[in-house]
Formats: structure tokens, sequence, C-alpha cells
């Protein structure tokens, strides 16, 4: 898997236990161009909120952390393998429920930079 996608399931795997399902169907196009676009503009922000502490370092160790524990906890193979299968087959579009956990795992990317910001 690319690094694109496996930040993909680091970010789609941080979702769900914390969001529930409230966001309109506006807020996200359910779309294979509507995943990417989602990962990169919250790589992005994750990225630049990143320069912006003390010790970036720290904070990225605390996020990994964090997604370490949910993936022990909770069963993400299904969605790493359709992220995978994504990768692998450009005219694949992805599921409902991919597309819920990517648009529900963006509140919870920003929930963490807010928590973490001064």
């Amino acid at each position: 898997m690319n690094n694109f996608w496996a930040l993909g399931v680091v970010i789609v795997a941080m979702a769900t236990p914390f969001v529930s399902a409230t966001a309109s169907a506006a807020d996200f196009e359910c779309s294979r161009d509507g995943i990417r676009s989602s990962m990169i503009e919250k790589r992005g922000s994750f990225l630049a909120f990143l320069k912006g502490v003390e010790d970036p370092q720290s904070v990225l160790e605390e996020f990994q952390n964090e997604f370490k524990e949910l993936q022990e906890r909770d069963d993400y193979e299904s969605t790493y393998a359709e992220l995978e299968s994504l990768d692998e087959n450009p005219d694949q579009q992805p599921s409902p429920e991919l597309c819920e956990r990517v648009q529900e795992s963006g509140k919870v990317v920003d929930s963490f930079i807010n928590s973490h910001s001064d």
C-alpha cells in the first residue's frame, strides 16, 4: 500500500470510536476523488499543525499511539482491504461505509489538532 493510502488508514481508523455519523452527504463527496481530496486536506492540516507545535515528535508519537490502541481494540481489516483495493484498481469507487469513516475521520483529525493547539 502506498504512503498516501497508508495515511488514510491512520485517519480512517481514528474516526469510528470517537465521532458519530452526523455530517450530511453535502459535506463530503463519496467517491474516489472525494476520499483523496479529504485525505490530502487532512494530511496538509496535520502537517501544518505539527510544524507549529513545540515538540512535534512527541505529538506525532501521541497520535500514532492513539492509532495503535484503536487498531488493537477494533477490527479495521475491511477498511484496510478496501483502501488497498482502491489503490490497486483505479476504476473502483469506495463503499458508502468507507466514505462515512473517512468523513468522520476528518472530524477526529480536527479534534486532535484543536485539543493540542495553544
